[in-house]
């Protein structure tokens, strides 16, 4: 089982998660009981069969969420700008263009808001790379030219 690196933060949005998983959980289970009756009567019983599914559902994310959270190391960002590791804001040139990107554990990407998970593509490529890097991966089915124009120290609120 390999182990997934993940900011305190991260690891405070999994448990989070888990918890409203187990709550969603307990509000379908009833909805289980509800859909059986007093009789139990489930045969025949759409609304029940329904709850069920649902139920099953949820438990299975429950079992995921656990799994990944076993799975789970709190890493430290260091306070360096030399070599891209986890924490790190890196200024990156993608095919000429420019984007600014904070490099995060796994599970809290958030492309939309320049968090980039060190185990997508890009991000493992990004790790362990210095300024004035320049190397191709690929992203979607396109293989893109990165160069690495500077690092900056991982902000306070990243750990």
């Amino acid at each position: 089982m390999a182990k997934k690196f993940v900011t305190t933060n991260g690891m405070n949005l999994l448990n989070q998660k888990l918890q409203e998983t187990l709550a969603a959980a307990r509000k379908v289970s009833k909805e289980v009981g509800e859909a059986a009756g007093s009789s139990y009567d489930w045969h025949d019983n759409f609304e029940y069969e329904d709850a069920q599914r649902r139920l099953a559902q949820v438990d299975r994310q429950i079992a995921d969420l656990k799994d990944i959270l076993a799975e789970c190391q709190i890493i430290e960002p260091e306070n360096q700008s030399e070599r891209i590791q986890i924490g790190n804001i890196v200024s990156i040139a993608i095919d000429d263009d420019e984007k600014k990107l904070t490099l995060v554990g796994h599970g809290e990407s958030a492309p939309q808001l320049g968090l980039l998970a060190y185990d997508t593509p890009l991000g493992a490529a990004l790790v362990g790379r210095e300024v004035g890097d320049t190397f191709e991966v690929m992203i979607g089915r396109n293989n893109r030219e990165i160069e690495i124009l500077r690092i900056f120290p991982p902000p306070e609120s990243t750990n």
